[in-house]
């Protein structure tokens, strides 16, 4: 288990499509990450809470952060906090070893 800085996002930006094609909405379970491949399965740990849930747009855009939750993710880790925090992650075999050949080195 590796881990990152995380935020949430949504509620502005329900019925509009996210970068990997999907329509998001209130429901919607998932996370923006800039590299991985859309689709990509992911494990999101929080506190004692996981999830196993799908790279559905790019992001997050804010400074220091590796992921953005949708909202509907955020809660079902019981990620409540205002701004950012550290979350655990693993990404499945499938895409990892691409992807870490692929990824910027860490400064």
């Amino acid at each position: 288990m590796q881990w990152a800085g995380a935020t949430w996002y949504g509620p502005g930006l329900y019925g509009r499509h996210t970068a990997c094609g999907q329509l998001l909405l209130p429901h919607t379970v998932g996370v923006a990450h800039r590299s991985l491949p859309c689709g990509t399965t992911v494990k999101l740990v929080y506190r004692g809470h996981s999830i196993v849930t799908q790279v559905i747009d790019r992001g997050p855009y804010s400074r220091g952060n590796s992921w953005d939750l949708t909202l509907a993710a955020a809660r079902a880790l019981h990620f409540d906090r205002v701004g950012a925090d550290r979350i655990g992650y693993a990404v499945s075999l499938e895409y990892a070893s691409n992807w870490r050949a692929k990824r910027p080195s860490a400064r």
